[in-house]
């Protein structure tokens, strides 16, 4: 498929369907992923997927291959459109103050053997901006700096946010918790 790419990337400048239809399902599970770091509700998550896939078939001239990957490309359109479906539904009020929650900690190498999917599904619950700042340091490898910019908020508050963020999985996450959360 890869070699394919090229081609498919002109039939969507041209805006041609089957073009489209074919990133999509090259892309689509992938898409999804990135949009339900951000957004917790399954339903806005498709929302903002879908709003990142039309601002990509939208824009998709002005991509520029000399300057990196397409998927690279497209996870900053699907992160930014989450990000904006995030700040619609809660992101101002979700500041909120640990709970004073004590559990044996699950060991840092069993909770990264779980898939994608599995992790996504017991951090649900964190608060969204703790959430927010550890998606776009940890898995989206933004600096705080950006972070900041992204989102509005200073640098001092982003770094207190992932903090927080670590804080709240070691908290929350032990073998109960995390085996418990992966069954509902």
């Amino acid at each position: 498929m890869d070699h394919q790419l090229p081609n498919i990337i002109q039939g969507c400048i041209k805006q041609d369907r089957k073009a489209q239809r074919l990133l999509f399902n090259q892309y689509g599970r992938w898409a999804l992923t990135i949009c339900r770091r951000y957004v917790n509700n399954e339903e806005k998550a498709q929302e903002a997927c879908n709003d990142g896939f039309l601002r990509i078939f939208k824009k998709i001239d002005t991509y520029d291959a000399t300057r990196g990957e397409l998927k690279a490309w497209m996870a900053r359109v699907f992160v930014n459109c989450a990000l904006t479906t995030t700040k619609k539904e809660t992101f101002n009020n979700s500041f909120s103050a640990l709970a004073d929650v004590h559990m044996e900690p699950v060991a840092e190498e069993t909770f990264f053997s779980y898939d994608s999917e599995e992790i996504l599904k017991f951090l649900r619950p964190m608060p969204t901006g703790y959430k927010t700042v550890f998606n776009l340091y940890v898995m989206d490898e933004y600096s705080h700096k950006e972070i900041g910019e992204k989102l509005n908020i200073s640098e001092i508050t982003s770094r207190s946010q992932l903090r927080k963020a670590k804080i709240w999985i070691k908290e929350n996450v032990s073998l109960d918790a995390l085996k418990s959360s992966l069954e509902s």
